[in-house]
């Protein structure tokens, strides 16, 4: 079982890392319980073979460059929530409540 989930988090982590500029956060959510899952496996406690210890290696190197792309899909998600709030704190300000009924008089100087 330990093998196999990390043969699929490495096939998942080159899919990721080839499409890297286009990939959304549902792919690096997909990739993050994938790796939780595979490292559960792999603490079962069944000795790695030095071919298994050689893709945790390399998706130790990626681990970098996925973190980064991650952070700058939190800043954009940030940055857009921001803009979301400032538009609805703007439309809130200007849709100022009032009664239909009530009247205002002017006096002349």
């Amino acid at each position: 079982m330990s093998v196999q989930a990390l043969i699929e988090l490495d096939e998942m982590t080159e899919a990721i890392m080839g499409q890297l500029a286009d990939a959304d956060y549902e792919r690096f959510v997909e990739l993050v319980d994938l790796r939780e899952r595979a490292l559960a496996a792999l603490g079962s406690g069944v000795p790695l073979e030095e071919s298994d210890r050689a893709i945790v290696r390399k998706l130790m190197r990626y681990d970098e460059v996925l973190m980064r792309r991650m952070e700058q899909l939190r800043g954009e998600a940030s940055e857009s929530l921001y803009k979301i709030h400032f538009s609805k704190m703007q439309k809130r300000v200007y849709d100022s409540d009032f009664v239909e009924s009530s009247l205002f008089f002017d006096k002349r100087k």
